[in-house]
C-alpha cells in the first residue's frame, strides 16, 4: 500500500515521523498555512480530514483507496473489478467496494 503526497521538503523534514494530528497542528502554529487552507488541501488529495486530524489511519487509507479507485474507475469509464477479492481483504482488512 502507498501513501504519498507531495510536500515541500521544509514541510517534510518538520513532520518527521509525527502523527497528523501533532504535525498538522505545528504547521498551523508556525503559521505556514492556515487551518482552513490546510483542510482544503487535504481534501484536494482526497484525505478525509476527521480522519487524519484524529490518527484514524485505518479509515484514513480505506476512504482514500475507495476515492483514488473511484476518479480511477471514472477516468476509464467502466467499473474496477475484484474490489471485494481475497486480496483486498487481506491487504485493506475489508472490501473496497
Amino acid at each position: 500500500m502507498m501513501n504519498k503526497t507531495p510536500l515541500f521538503a521544509k514541510t517534510n523534514r518538520g513532520i518527521g515521523g509525527s502523527a497528523p494530528s501533532k504535525y498538522s497542528q505545528k504547521i498551523i502554529m508556525d503559521n505556514r498555512v492556515t487551518e482552513k487552507n490546510l483542510n482544503n488541501y487535504l481534501e484536494t488529495h482526497l484525505i478525509s480530514v476527521e480522519d487524519f486530524k484524529n490518527d484514524n489511519f485505518e479509515e484514513y487509507f480505506i476512504k482514500r483507496a475507495k476515492s483514488l479507485l473511484k476518479l480511477i474507475s471514472d477516468a476509464m469509464d467502466k467499473p474496477i473489478s475484484n474490489l471485494d477479492g481475497e486480496d483486498v481483504v487481506k491487504a485493506f482488512g475489508k472490501a473496497l467496494i
